[in-house]
C-alpha cells in the first residue's frame, strides 16, 4: 500500500548484480488496473506506484552508490530536462555514509502529491512530479535495465524459488 492509502500489490521482485556481487533486492509495487501494462505503459501511466530497493550487500559506500544511479540514470534517460537533472543530482548524492545489508530505500509515487524517496523510513527527497519516480523507475524497466532476465522478473511475478526466498528476505527484514 502506498503511503496515499492507495491499495498496491507486489507486481515484480528481482536481485541486482554488478560483477557477481548482490547489491539489493528490487521490488515493484503497482496497483492492480496497471499490472498487466507494458513498460512504456507503466511509466507513462499516472497511478500510483513504488519501487523498494533491500541492501543485501555487506556494504554500500556513497562514492558507488552515486556512480552506479548516474551510469543507469544517464543511459535510461536521455532526455531528461535541466529540472529533472538537477532533482538526479540530488538523488545521487543523498547518502552520506555506506549503505548495509538490511537497508530499505523507499520510492513512493502518489498520484496528485508526487514522489517521495526514503531511506530506512527517513525522507530523504520529494517533489510535486511523477518525473523523478519514472526516471528512477526506467532504470530497472527502460531500454537498458540491469539485465533482460532483471527486468523480466520486475515486470511479471514469478513463481519460482528465488522469488520465494527474495520476498521471504523482503518481507521478514521490513517488518
Amino acid at each position: 500500500e502506498s503511503a496515499s492509502g492507495v491499495p498496491l500489490s507486489l507486481n515484480g521482485i528481482a536481485n541486482y548484480r554488478v560483477l557477481n556481487q548482490d547489491y539489493y533486492i528490487a521490488a515493484l509495487y503497482l496497483p492492480e488496473s496497471i499490472k498487466s501494462l507494458t513498460d512504456q505503459e507503466i511509466l507513462s501511466s499516472p497511478k500510483s506506484k513504488q519501487m523498494k530497493l533491500l541492501v543485501n550487500a555487506p556494504h554500500w559506500s556513497p562514492r558507488f552508490w552515486q556512480n552506479q544511479w548516474q551510469s543507469d540514470l544517464d543511459i535510461n534517460n536521455p532526455n531528461a530536462t535541466d529540472d529533472l537533472l538537477d532533482q538526479l543530482t540530488t538523488f545521487t548524492h543523498l547518502l552520506k555514509s555506506d549503505l548495509m545489508a538490511g537497508d530499505l530505500v523507499l520510492f513512493d509515487y502518489q498520484e496528485n502529491i508526487g514522489t517521495h524517496i526514503y531511506f530506512n523510513e527517513q525522507l530523504m527527497q520529494s517533489t510535486k512530479s511523477m518525473e523523478l519516480f519514472n526516471a528512477l523507475l526506467s532504470t530497472w524497466i527502460g531500454k537498458l535495465p540491469p539485465s533482460r532476465y532483471f527486468k523480466k522478473r520486475i515486470l511479471s511475478l514469478n513463481k519460482d524459488e528465488l522469488t520465494q526466498v527474495n520476498m521471504q528476505t523482503l518481507y521478514t527484514t521490513i517488518l
